[in-house]
């Protein structure tokens, strides 16, 4: 583009109508889908009760940049069908649509026959919600469950602490459904990308036959508008990994119930019913409680860190509800604590790799807050 003006009017018209479908088909949807199949459900108790409102604000204000995105996509697609007709220098109220009660604007005719612009791969397509998986060890952990509440007094008389309040009430959450949230994520994520390359990938197109300051100005709106959508992939990617980091670690502390502390447990048990015995069935007891008090201590410690983990998650999460909070400077800062955890195992590249792209705060500060008008004079030449 040069210090020139050219136009081809059903051009301007038909990549309007892909704009408006990919904010309203695509963009909006993919929010829709993140607001309802990302929020928590049933299954966080326990421990997992202290991420539960972070989870929740976060699929909601995910929803509301996506409707936002959408939206001004959406009124940007009626401006440049608007737009169009201008080109034409037809007269403005012949396509102009009024209210018939009160005469007031209420949009424009529809260009006729606008230049296809297919809305490329649909990313809503396969938006299906994963079902949640039931954990093959949660039946066992519910059982070393009722076994601790059977000795729950005998532990805590010799350790000072009750195993049922501190170990096992903890784990009463269903991990897994942490896990479907994550996946949600990950697909809103890739999603978006998808949407946002259906916009860049037909913009060549536009560009040979749109010339000038209002479509140099277009160009540079929707590479705002496009990046802030593509922007919603790694954030998105990441807030999922680390959703499932969480669920992956309480599982481990369930398998150590499940496979060291259950039969610790059951000796404490054998021992409690030999109490017919008096004093010998409670010395029994106590003396094979400080025999395994070693791994006891250990499920506490498991435990402990186990909130400590979700306590640094929650503070991500909290922090990630605000995107560009969450990137501006602070990243790195914030994820100290868990990056170690979430860039591991097949996906550890493509984190590192969302990872580098939020941090370029950029595409998050710049995206659009209204939509893109044409301007009084339509025809001024390029700078």
């Amino acid at each position: 583009m040069g210090e020139s003006f050219s136009v081809k009017p059903e051009y301007v018209a038909g990549y309007g109508k892909l704009v408006k479908t990919v904010g309203i088909d695509q963009v909006a949807k993919i929010g829709g889908f993140g607001r309802d199949h990302a929020r928590s459900d049933g299954g966080f108790t326990g421990l997992m009760e202290l991420i539960k409102d972070p989870v929740d604000t976060y699929a909601d204000k995910l929803g509301d940049r996506f409707y936002s995105r959408g939206l001004n996509a959406a009124y940007t697609g009626d401006e440049l069908n608007r737009a169009a007709w201008a080109y034409t220098g037809a007269d403005k109220y012949s396509y102009t649509e009024f209210n018939d009660v009160n005469g007031a604007l209420t949009g424009y005719r529809d260009f006729e026959h606008p230049a296809a612009f297919p809305a490329g791969t649909d990313p809503t397509a396969g938006l299906h919600a994963p079902a949640q998986q039931d954990a093959d060890i949660r039946a066992l952990l519910d059982d070393v469950g009722g076994t601790i509440n059977a000795v729950d007094d005998v532990i805590n008389f010799v350790t000072g602490w009750s195993p049922v309040s501190e170990i096992v009430e903890p784990l009463s959450g269903k991990w897994t459904a942490l896990t479907q949230k994550g996946e949600v994520l990950a697909l809103c994520g890739d999603a978006a990308e998808t949407a946002s390359d259906n916009l860049t990938s037909a913009l060549p197109r536009l560009d040979e036959h749109w010339d000038g300051g209002a479509a140099q100005e277009f160009t540079a709106y929707l590479g705002h508008l496009t990046d802030a959508i593509s922007y919603e992939g790694p954030l998105n990617r990441t807030v999922g990994e680390i959703y499932k980091s969480v669920a992956t670690e309480i599982e481990k502390v369930a398998k150590f119930m499940v496979e060291v502390l259950g039969k610790a447990v059951d000796k404490i048990k054998d021992a409690v019913a030999s109490a017919w015995i008096p004093l010998w069935g409670e010395y029994k007891a106590y003396k094979t409680v400080r025999e395994v008090i070693d791994i006891i201590q250990k499920a506490k410690k498991l435990v402990d860190e186990l909130r400590t983990a979700i306590e640094e998650v929650k503070t991500v999460v909290e922090f990630a509800k605000d995107p560009k909070g969450f990137a501006e400077g602070k990243l790195e800062e914030k994820l100290a604590p868990i990056k170690d955890r979430i860039a591991q195992g097949e996906h550890a590249a493509r984190v590192g790799a969302d990872l580098t792209r939020l941090a370029d705060i950029g595409d998050l500060t710049n995206a659009p807050t209204g939509r893109y008008q044409v301007g009084d004079h339509p025809r001024r030449p390029g700078a």
